[in-house]
């Protein structure tokens, strides 16, 4: 009796009628996608499956850390995933320097070897392990030295993607599509990505991406004050998340900077600029003041003066906006620059302004090298050869000044961005030839503008 009923209330279920409502409701869950949207999304992702399988390449060697730091970055990985997150403040690693040790929460970028090891936790806990047969090297028995093999080409192919979203704001579908291409196959930034290159640079590229993005759209006019307002809180934690990881943060930083300043110079000033700016910033130097190798002394910095400077001619500029009569706005705007001249001319006189770095000096200046051998001595601190560009751009060499030319073009904020971050990034490049890594998504991003 019992299969009796069971075969009668299936049959009940299964009368045509149901069937045919329940493949009416399947049908509705059916997704439409058109001809154009399957290319592009087809584009996509070949361009990023050709950055993955350029990186990895050099595995026809063998399956190894390159060079000396990204070893020194795998055992700062290894002792968080061991140890936790809380014991970096505390560790003293009397391995690195006999016979006395060192502090490494104050010496190291704490931004690369948290974020390999957080990944390498999340993915742990899905039971996603690297592993590779035995063989005579005992690294390789170690999930955590795989994971970190592995982890540039990784972050070289998410930049990719990234530069695609930044492209497609600058310029539409075919910029975004083209500077994914062009950054996939830039021959820096593979050196810099490929298998085994387990240094900061994996990831204070990709970061520096990412705040363009997000600032970009945060100071853009038609965005909702709120979009603005959340678009600024994620352009400073992707500024501060480079400042943690990289000492090349002080490059975006100023470009930032000069290109707020720009924009004052053409009158584009609105109180969206002030805010965005503002946002990011405090941001920012907030997360720099507990990253204990920068601490408040980073906030002293000489790099951090134009920042301070910029902010507070906006705030000039929002009070004569406010103020009514013109004998006021005098009065209070001369009181304002006279007191802010006096303060820093006291702070620089009394030491609390922090100058720069000989290699930042000699970045900026050439010209003064020769007063720092031991800079000069670096193989890659030298200037770039005219070589370099030709051998890292090739036909692209052609196409830098025909993207500078149509980002001019464009006026909008977008376009000076990119124009200011060309210009600033080819100067750096060839000021030392490190600095090539910076130019790859500049050269990207103007070489699909120019096609």
């Amino acid at each position: 009796m019992a299969f009796k009923r069971l075969s009668n209330s299936l049959k009940r279920w299964f009368r045509g009628d149901r069937v045919i409502e329940g493949i009416k409701a399947l049908s509705a869950l059916r997704f439409e996608v058109s001809h154009e949207a399957l290319l592009r999304w087809t584009a996509l992702l070949l361009t990023l499956l050709l950055a993955m399988t350029v990186r990895l390449l050099p595995i026809r060697w063998a399956f190894y850390l390159s060079e000396f730091d990204p070893y020194y970055q795998y055992r700062l990985t290894k002792f968080l995933v061991e140890n936790g997150f809380a014991a970096w403040t505390s560790w003293h690693d009397f391995m690195g320097w006999y016979p006395y040790g060192r502090n490494v929460a104050r010496l190291s970028f704490p931004g690369l070897p948290f974020t390999a090891a957080t990944l390498y936790m999340v993915l742990d806990a899905l039971g996603i392990r690297i592993v590779l047969p035995p063989t005579l090297d005992p690294l390789l028995s170690d999930p955590v030295f795989n994971f970190c093999v592995v982890f540039p080409v990784a972050m070289g192919t998410i930049s990719c993607l990234a530069i695609y979203f930044l492209g497609k704001d600058i310029g539409g579908e075919a910029v975004g599509l083209f500077s994914a291409l062009f950054l996939a196959l830039n021959p820096s930034y593979i050196g810099r990505t490929s298998l085994g290159f387990f240094d900061d640079e994996t990831v204070g590229i990709f970061g520096i991406i990412l705040f363009m993005i997000f600032f970009l759209r945060a100071v853009e006019e038609k965005v909702s004050f709120k979009k603005s307002l959340l678009y600024s809180v994620a352009s400073g934690l992707s500024l501060g998340y480079i400042t943690a990881s990289w000492g090349a943060a002080r490059y975006p930083i100023a470009m930032t900077a000069l290109f707020t300043l720009v924009l004052l110079l053409m009158r584009q000033y609105s109180t969206r600029l002030l805010v965005s700016y503002g946002v990011t910033f405090g941001v920012t130097l907030f997360i720099c003041a507990n990253v204990p190798k920068l601490g408040f002394g980073f906030l002293r910095e000489a790099t951090l003066m134009p920042v301070y400077g910029v902010l507070l001619l906006m705030c000039i500029f929002e009070a004569y906006s406010r103020m009514r009569t013109r004998r006021l706005k005098v009065i209070c705007i001369g009181g304002i620059i006279a007191l802010s001249i006096v303060a820093f001319a006291l702070l620089w006189s009394m030491g609390y302004v922090k100058p720069l770095e000989a290699k930042f000096i000699s970045t900026l200046n050439p010209f003064l090298r020769s007063s720092y051998p031991l800079f000069e001595s670096v193989a890659e601190h030298k200037p770039s050869a005219w070589a370099t560009f030709y051998y890292d751009l090739g036909v692209g060499v052609l196409f830098l000044p025909l993207g500078i030319f149509f980002a001019v073009q464009m006026g909008t904020r977008r376009g000076i961005f990119l124009t200011i971050y060309g210009l600033t990034a080819i100067y750096f490049a060839s000021t030392m030839i490190r600095l090539t890594l910076i130019l790859a998504p500049a050269v990207s991003l103007l070489w699909a503008l120019a096609v």
